[in-house]
C-alpha cells in the first residue's frame, strides 16, 4: 500500500512539472515482485515515449547554479574544475544527487 501511495505522489509531481509519458505506465508490477514501467500502447521505432522538461533534469549546469551545491563546487576547484583531470562532471552530479536525496 505504501509503495502505491508513493508512486501516486511521484506521478502527480511529474505531471505538475510537465513530464509527459502517454504510452507508458508507472508503476507496473511484474513477476517476482519487480516494479517498473510498461508500454500501454505500441511505441514506434525511434519514437520518443517520454518527455522531460529541461528544468527537471539534474545537470552539471544546474548543479553549478544551485545556491548550496554551486558554492561547494566553487570552494573546491581541485575536485570540480574542468581544468583538472578526472571525473569532475560525474563527481558534480554525484554531489547533486546526494544533496537532493
Amino acid at each position: 500500500m505504501e509503495h502505491t501511495r508513493k508512486c501516486e505522489v511521484f506521478n502527480e509531481w511529474c505531471r505538475s512539472n510537465g513530464v509527459k509519458w502517454p504510452k507508458v505506465e508507472y508503476p507496473s508490477y511484474f513477476e517476482g515482485g519487480l516494479v517498473g514501467v510498461k508500454a500501454i500502447e505500441p511505441i514506434e521505432h525511434r519514437e520518443a515515449f517520454m518527455s522531460i522538461p529541461y528544468k527537471m533534469l539534474m545537470t552539471v549546469d544546474a548543479a553549478q547554479k544551485h545556491p548550496v551545491i554551486g558554492r561547494i563546487i566553487e570552494e573546491n576547484p581541485l575536485l570540480f574544475s574542468e581544468d583538472e583531470k578526472g571525473d569532475w562532471e560525474q563527481l558534480t552530479l554525484t554531489l547533486y544527487l546526494i544533496f537532493e536525496y
